[in-house]
């Protein structure tokens, strides 16, 4: 069996990994004992197993918003992406903030304003009560495109 860390050795693994960004308020005696700690950047306090905090496990808060960047796209990037797949069937009305949050959309085919998750979009998944099958959404198909696709599979 390894012989126990000291408080000492588990701070300097902990300054390898974060720097001083995390300052921790109790002594470390076992890898699954809670100790408090406190993210400097943002001041929260909170308690975490030393272990899962080796592992990755930081403040909740300041990675959510982390992660909340990694999903932005910007405004003019959404539109040239939805427009991409769905051409000019949608006008959003509502306040762009990213790609996980819902924004107000028309669906211009049927005239359905509704929120939907951006993300949600830009995979092709759109107004629902137009899109329907078998379960899933799709993308109607205009009466043009679809004799255009028969006229295709059943000539020649």
């Amino acid at each position: 069996m390894p012989a126990r860390k000291t408080n000492e050795q588990f701070l300097k693994e902990v300054f390898k990994l974060v720097g001083d960004e995390y300052t921790f308020l109790d002594e470390y005696t076992v890898v699954n004992a809670k100790l408090n700690v406190r993210h400097e950047t943002c001041g929260r306090i909170y308690s975490v197993e030393p272990r899962k905090f080796l592992e990755g496990r930081r403040c909740s808060p300041c990675r959510n918003i982390e992660n909340g960047a990694k999903q932005r796209i910007p405004y003019d990037v959404f539109l040239k992406r939805l427009n991409d797949v769905f051409g000019d069937e949608y006008t959003v009305l509502g306040k762009y903030v990213a790609v996980s949050k819902k924004v107000c959309v028309r669906h211009n085919t049927c005239g359905r304003e509704y929120d939907a998750i951006p993300s949600t979009l830009l995979m092709g998944i759109g107004c629902q009560p137009c899109g329907m099958k078998r379960g899933g959404f799709v993308k109607r198909k205009s009466q043009s495109e679809f004799e255009s696709q028969l006229a295709e599979k059943f000539s020649g």
